[in-house]
């Protein structure tokens, strides 16, 4: 007369075993193309800028790339695009499906920034006398 189940507890007879929770990303992949932008950008303005002042010089389409990108890193990190995961991109299409599933706004947004940072990057090197 036994049952292998123990009798239900007052007041929580007709409850449903809890789910686990879905974990949720961290980060777009427009923010996660953001945060490489922002090292790898840094990591070449950086370079150029050591380079200058130990030997007088640097590599100029590198320090136009740094300085260029960094503006629009930082801006990807802010305007995260459309919902894609990095799970989404890892099957192909890469940059081109981060743009699609992204706002229209924030398209502009990216290509403003993108050429502001390319204007101030050529005006910072007139600035300091630099040739590419």
């Amino acid at each position: 007369m036994s049952s292998s189940t123990p009798p239900p507890i007052p007041g929580q007879e007709n409850k449903e075993p809890e789910k686990p929770e879905e974990k949720k990303n961290v980060f777009t992949a427009a923010q996660a193309v953001g945060i490489g932008l922002v090292l790898i950008c840094g990591l070449f303005v950086l370079f150029n800028v050591s380079m200058i002042n130990s030997s007088s010089m640097y590599f100029p389409k590198l320090l136009v790339a740094g300085i260029a990108g960094l503006p629009l890193g930082l801006v990807m990190l802010i305007f995260k695009g459309g919902n894609v995961s990095l799970a989404d991109i890892q099957g192909g299409g890469g940059l081109m499906m981060i743009i699609s599933a992204a706002p229209m706004t924030h398209k502009i947004i990216w290509g403003i920034t993108f050429v502001v940072g390319i204007i101030a990057a050529f005006q910072i090197l007139a600035h300091f006398g630099l040739e590419i």
